[in-house]
């Protein structure tokens, strides 16, 4: 059974993984546009264990030697999700905002202590204008600015 005989049967399939070679490889590409992936998530520690456990991030951390690591998270994270948004589109507009979405798992706990994944996630929000969140996250975010008086 494939992914489009699944996604036939009502269900989508999302890839709980992302690594800066699967989208430059174009592996990622191929399993959207051949194999019928329908999404993808992430969270930080994918993150954590794609950039340490490879060598697909070390000219870009060379490139940025000067930020502090959490700078150079950020900015890798950010690149790579946006890479990854971008070949989702056509199933976020086929799919009418259903699928084609990358999600970014960001545990409460975390984001509360965590100044980095706070602007992470606020920088992703911003950059891609809240579309794809539900109401609910956008009331969270607010809060959480609110409180912390961000």
């Amino acid at each position: 059974m494939s992914l489009e005989d699944l996604h036939t049967l009502g269900q989508s399939v999302w890839l709980d993984y992302i690594r800066r070679h699967l989208l430059r490889s174009g592996q990622l590409a191929a399993l959207i546009r051949d194999d019928g992936l329908r999404g993808v998530t992430s969270n930080p520690s994918i993150f954590e264990k794609a950039i340490a456990g490879s060598t697909d991030y070390g000219d870009a951390i060379a490139r940025m030697a000067d930020r502090s690591a959490g700078e150079i998270y950020e900015q890798l994270a950010i690149e790579d999700i946006r890479a990854a948004a971008d070949l989702l589109r056509p199933v976020y507009d086929q799919a009418q905002r259903a699928d084609g979405m990358l999600k970014l798992v960001l545990a409460e706990e975390p984001l509360n202590q965590s100044p980095t994944l706070w602007r992470l996630a606020s920088q992703l929000a911003a950059q891609r204008g809240l579309r794809s969140l539900p109401p609910e996250v956008s009331d969270y975010i607010d809060r959480l600015k609110r409180e912390r008086g961000l």
